[in-house]
């Protein structure tokens, strides 16, 4: 059976897979680059099933992932930003001995084997050693998400999964091969992995950039060549607050924005510069965007997150004043962590630990995410994890982080806490932590916390003592 790559190169062979700093690749010439990294890197991987991959965007990025699925290894996604030690324990979860990368995340990762992509380049290309030959799997990609108890989870996706999502998402926006999807978003996260994903299976452009650039985006809006691109709240205010006097291209079809809904004001600014927005709600749970608001519908339903795509129930379970908990089922959602939880019920629902309602349309509101989740940056940020690594500090009493609006972000995280420790001596202790943009950003020092009548903290009181 052919892989997705195989399949485009006999059906699409001269179609653009990849555009990459102004060099473009047909599918023929990727996989004749696959072809050559894949041997190399079965004389590397020996036997290993799961191999981690870290880094920025790249061409070696895109082409590793794919030599690695055309030899039936499971990828572990690890972020660039993480600490070593956030890294080690993700590694461990995964049972991951081998990581490949980027050459500046080797003094993070010096407890495992470590190939850099340089490293790789160098290597002569061998003939496939047949004893490091493995049997086919369906296990695409691990990524790791925070669970409220602040331990991330191992989310295992299915190269099934993937296809079932992007299969609703090609009906739900019209995709065919003659689309370029502009990727300014990491693919070491789902919304950048799933349009290599919707690339190989239905044949589109990757225009790949090594991070998110405004004036680089909009300059590549002018050409003519990009029809849609992956945004959140954040980067599409950045694009506006630069858009040309003239406008994007004729081709470009639409925004399609995840992270939270937009803002009106922005929404607003869109229509005026006659730009189609699509707001998306998903999860790395889900394999991406499972639920889309239209730009027809994005003022009549503010603050919706949309109507389910093809092949998605929704059920809100346990309701109270028609507010419950947001269970998912369908083939793009996924059926395991890594370690076992009680997250999907008897019946195969998927327990999302979101909040929210339905409306007499159908259409979705979430009304809190991962309920304490904060979104900043287009970066899922949960507090648990936060406050579990500072009160390992022996000066630290209680501490409690909560989500801040905020202008640029979105949201950032804040931190209420007893201590004696300075505002110095917290943000150094977590800088070997935590990724920086998961340290508080703002820190208060109180002599006690408010707690509900049950004992537990209480942040609802510390959230509207911030308004």
């Amino acid at each position: 059976m052919q892989t997705w790559l195989q399949n485009q190169v006999v059906e699409n062979g001269e179609g653009i897979a990849i555009r990459f700093k102004g060099v473009s690749y047909t599918f023929s010439e990727v996989y004749d680059l696959v072809k050559i990294k894949k041997k190399k890197l079965l004389t590397l991987v020996g036997n290993e099933r799961r191999i981690g991959l870290i880094g920025k965007n790249s061409l070696e990025m895109y082409l590793t992932i794919l030599a690695l699925w055309e030899i039936h290894r499971e990828i572990v996604f690890l972020n660039f930003r993480l600490t070593k030690n956030e890294l080690e324990y993700q590694l461990k979860e995964a049972n991951t001995q081998i990581v490949i990368g980027d050459s500046e995340q080797r003094e993070k990762l010096t407890a495992i084997e470590f190939i850099d992509f340089n490293d790789l380049n160098k290597i002569k290309s061998l003939d496939d050693p047949a004893t490091n030959l493995l049997e086919k799997t369906n296990v695409a990609s691990i990524m790791f998400t925070s669970g409220t108890t602040g331990h991330p989870k191992g989310v295992i996706q299915t190269f099934d999964n993937h296809y079932a999502n992007c299969l609703a998402t090609k009906k739900n926006l019209n995709l065919s091969s003659s689309d370029e999807w502009a990727a300014p978003t990491p693919l070491i996260h789902i919304s950048g992995l799933s349009i290599v994903c919707r690339s190989l299976i239905l044949g589109l452009t990757i225009n790949l950039m090594t991070t998110f650039d405004e004036e680089e985006l909009t300059c590549e809006l002018k050409k003519g060549k990009i029809t849609i691109v992956s945004v959140v709240s954040m980067t599409l205010e950045r694009l506006m607050a630069i858009y040309p006097e003239n406008g994007y291209s004729k081709s470009f079809r639409l925004m399609l924005v995840g992270g939270g809904s937009v803002p009106t004001h922005l929404i607003e600014n869109c229509q005026k510069n006659n730009i189609s927005v699509v707001q998306s709600f998903g999860m790395t749970e889900t394999c991406s965007q499972v639920i889309a608001l239209s730009e027809k519908d994005a003022y009549s339903k503010i603050g919706s997150s949309g109507l389910p795509l093809e092949g998605l129930s929704i059920k809100i379970a346990n309701p109270k004043n028609n507010v419950g908990e947001i269970w998912l089922k369908g083939p793009q959602v996924i059926t395991s962590y890594l370690r076992e939880t009680d997250s999907w019920t008897k019946e195969g629902w998927f327990k999302t630990g979101d909040l929210g309602y339905l409306d007499q349309d159908g259409y979705l509101y979430v009304k809190s995410r991962l309920k304490e989740l904060i979104i900043s940056g287009g970066e899922n940020i949960y507090p648990a994890e936060i406050e579990q690594v500072y009160l390992a500090h022996p000066k630290i009493k209680e501490i409690a982080v909560i989500g801040k609006n905020d202008s640029k972000w979105g949201a950032i995280p804040i931190a209420f806490v007893v201590t004696e420790l300075s505002e110095e001596d917290l943000n150094s202790y977590g800088q070997a932590k935590l990724a920086k943009y998961k340290l508080p950003k703002e820190w208060h020092v109180v002599s006690e916390l408010p707690r509900t009548t049950s004992g537990k903290i209480n942040k609802n009181h510390l959230m509207k003592e911030l308004k």
